[in-house]
């Protein structure tokens, strides 16, 4: 699997990339440092197969033609699903061989970005993002740039959603039968709007909070942390 961030070259990678290749194919590295282990794999692309559709796992055709147009990416044009698709020749319009583009775990929904990945790092308001940020909305919900500076190219989609952690929903709740409120810190688990998150811990509002209520045991301070 892909470990990011990865190191090429000097550089942090958060996403696959495809810097250093001339054929386009998106890679990663499977250590934290390929310039030190030299270990790489291809990320899922368009460019090496698709899937469904009726072209037998055939690798995308660029530019192709739809209803006129060429196209020189996948696109969700003449679909009411939202799935990606490509055609596999170079006119749709007359073999009518097309494929689905393979799912990428940053590959963004809804914005106006086609279901692009999101491009790690990306310029926001002059800042750099390294991650999905809910920063410029009021809803909360997570977005990406899909090119290195949405500042200039107004490129963006929604991150998609991690799904829902049965533990942090029944923490959150147990928090609340323990007398906690809501938090206003983003991290804390005691914060009102939902965040998945991969790699849980309390943050230090949470235990602050609790300790508050309860008091501070040395000796059961393993169970609190």
């Amino acid at each position: 699997m892909c470990h990011f961030p990865f190191l090429f070259e000097g550089t942090s990678y958060s996403t696959c990339t495809t810097e250093g290749r001339t054929d386009g194919l998106p890679w990663c590295s499977t250590t934290a440092d390929y310039d030190k282990d030299k270990k790489f794999g291809f990320c899922p692309s368009e460019l090496l197969f698709t899937f469904g559709g009726n072209s037998n796992e055939a690798a995308c055709v660029f530019p192709f033609v739809f209803q006129g147009t060429k196209y020189d990416s996948c696109t969700t044009e003449g679909r009411n699903d939202g799935y990606r698709w490509c055609a596999t020749t170079a006119n749709y319009d007359t073999d009518k061989k097309y494929g689905f583009c393979p799912n990428r775990d940053t590959a963004v929904i809804g914005g106006n970005s086609e279901g692009e990945p999101c491009q790690f790092p990306f310029t926001f308001l002059g800042n750099k993002y390294s991650a999905c940020t809910s920063e410029g909305r009021s809803d909360g919900k997570l977005w990406c740039a899909t090119t290195s500076n949405y500042d200039t190219d107004k490129k963006w989609g929604f991150c998609p959603d991690r799904g829902y952690s049965l533990f942090l929903v029944a923490a959150h709740e147990f928090g609340h039968a323990l007398g906690l409120d809501h938090s206003n810190i983003k991290d804390a688990l005691m914060f009102p709007m939902y965040k998945y998150v991969e790699d849980f811990s309390l943050h230090r509002d949470d235990i602050e909070g609790i300790q508050y209520l309860y008091g501070i045991y040395p000796m059961k301070q393993s169970i609190i942390y």
